[in-house]
C-alpha cells in the first residue's frame, strides 16, 4: 500500500512540475506578441503606455499572446508565467498578466 501511495505522490508531483510557462523574453518586456497579432507600431506604443503605468504608479501590467496552449489549461500557464516572470511588485501584489492564446480562442 505504501508503494502503491509513494507512486501516486511521485505521478502528481511531476505533473505538477510538467505544466509548462512562458519563456521570459530576454530583454524583458511588458508586451510580448508571440502570436504576431499586433504589428510593431501598435506593440511599440502599447509598451510605452504600459512602462509609463509602471513607472507612475508600480501597478505592472503584462501582456502575452501566444497561437495555442497545446491542451494546457490556460489558467495553468498563465500562473506559472505569472510566477516564474514575477510580474508585479511581491510585497504590493499589484501585477497583471493578460495571456491570449489566439488558436485557442482563450
Amino acid at each position: 500500500m505504501k508503494k502503491l501511495l509513494s507512486i501516486l505522490f511521485l505521478f502528481c508531483a511531476i505533473q505538477t512540475l510538467a505544466q509548462k510557462s512562458i519563456p521570459k523574453p530576454n530583454p524583458p518586456r511588458l508586451v510580448v506578441d508571440n502570436a504576431n497579432v499586433l504589428n510593431s507600431y501598435d506593440a511599440a506604443q502599447l509598451e510605452r503606455k504600459l512602462v509609463a503605468l509602471d513607472d507612475s504608479t508600480s501597478n505592472q501590467i503584462t501582456v502575452v499572446t501566444v497561437k495555442s496552449l497545446n491542451d494546457e489549461p490556460i489558467e495553468d500557464v498563465a500562473t506559472n508565467t505569472f510566477r516564474e516572470w514575477g510580474i508585479g511588485n511581491k510585497k504590493t501584489n499589484n501585477g497583471v498578466l493578460i495571456l491570449v492564446a489566439v488558436d485557442d480562442r482563450k
